[in-house]
């Protein structure tokens, strides 16, 4: 009976040992593991903080781009004309062909006595062609200079730029928007900002050749 007591004894002690090593190599392993739903959420956190990131960045060079593209273009018309250093009817010169006719539109609203008087003027129009009137709203499509001119006369800005520098400005500030679109465009045609990057930077480096 001692001998089967002791043996018994044994066993047991054995059979609590191992469950004690192997409840101790279980709370090791869990202490060491991750909950899945732990890793998930942090990967999605990381996953929404880099999109921001991203697409904060690609904004960032979107309108950078637009607003470069800008001020280029305006310095390369100073450097190229002297259009601050000449007088008012040399700059009116320097718009040929079809950008002058468009410009004078633009400069007979402004010149108008109202906007009402000025639009009517354009609609009934015995100027452009020779003894016969025309609408020149739908016949050169000028309504752009419409909307520029009427920006220019409800403004406060007769006092400190003249008509012929905001006309030249709106046009150099819509290159912003220009590239600031080519950008965004190309940039969702591809899924990532670097080709709106290399889009924008290839149309101002090909400036010669863009219509």
């Amino acid at each position: 009976m001692n001998m089967e007591n002791l043996r018994q004894r044994k066993g047991a002690k054995i059979a609590d040992d191992t469950t004690k090593c192997l409840s101790n190599e279980v709370q090791k392993e869990q202490k060491g593991k991750v909950p899945a739903s732990k890793t998930s959420a942090e990967l999605v956190l990381g996953h929404f903080s880099w999109n921001i990131l991203s697409n904060t960045l690609g904004g960032s060079l979107a309108v950078s781009f637009g607003l470069l593209t800008s001020v280029y273009v305006a310095t390369l018309h100073e450097n190229d004309l002297w259009f601050s250093n000449i007088k008012e009817v040399e700059r009116e010169i320097s718009f040929r062909t079809e950008c002058g006719l468009y410009y004078s539109y633009y400069k007979q609203m402004v010149q108008a006595p109202s906007i009402q008087q000025g639009l009517y003027e354009l609609m009934y129009d015995n100027k452009t062609e020779s003894r016969t009137t025309i609408n020149i709203l739908r016949r050169m499509n000028v309504y752009q200079e419409v909307i520029v001119s009427i920006l220019y006369r409800i403004l406060p800005v007769q006092k400190y730029l003249e008509a012929i520098y905001f006309y030249t400005y709106t046009v150099f500030g819509l290159q912003t928007l220009y590239v600031f679109a080519l950008f965004v465009n190309s940039w969702l045609l591809s899924g990532t900002w670097l080709s709106g990057v290399l889009a924008a930077t290839w149309y101002i480096l090909n400036r010669y050749y863009k219509s």
